[in-house]
């Protein structure tokens, strides 16, 4: 039986309130399992969740990407790394992101 669909997926990342600006719809990210870290899979940004937690001043975003061999499953961990350009003087150029996995 197939209760849902793991061939694609949405990952939910939390990004601080300060490092949005740098962070666009369409966007790609690099993704890596926190249990088999060599794989790399590729996501984009899908989504950027309009509000921010106020106790960790981070907003959700959403990555979408193809599960191929449905190697995630929902609430699995994995890390979100983005790349992306700052002005002169900003103090991060790279960020990395360890969050969970959530199906659609």
């Amino acid at each position: 039986y197939t209760i849902a669909d793991l061939s694609r997926i949405w990952v939910q990342a939390d990004i601080y309130e300060y490092e949005l600006p740098s962070i666009k719809p369409g966007q790609t990210a690099k993704v890596t399992l926190s249990y088999d870290p060599r794989t790399v899979l590729t996501a984009r940004v899908g989504f950027i969740y309009p509000t921010l937690d106020p106790q960790t001043r981070t907003a959700k975003v959403r990555f979408e990407m193809e599960n191929p061999g449905e190697r995630l499953k929902p609430d699995m961990y994995a890390n979100v790394e983005l790349k992306i350009h700052s002005e002169p003087g900003w103090p991060f150029r790279e960020t990395r992101f360890s969050n969970r996995e959530s199906g659609r």
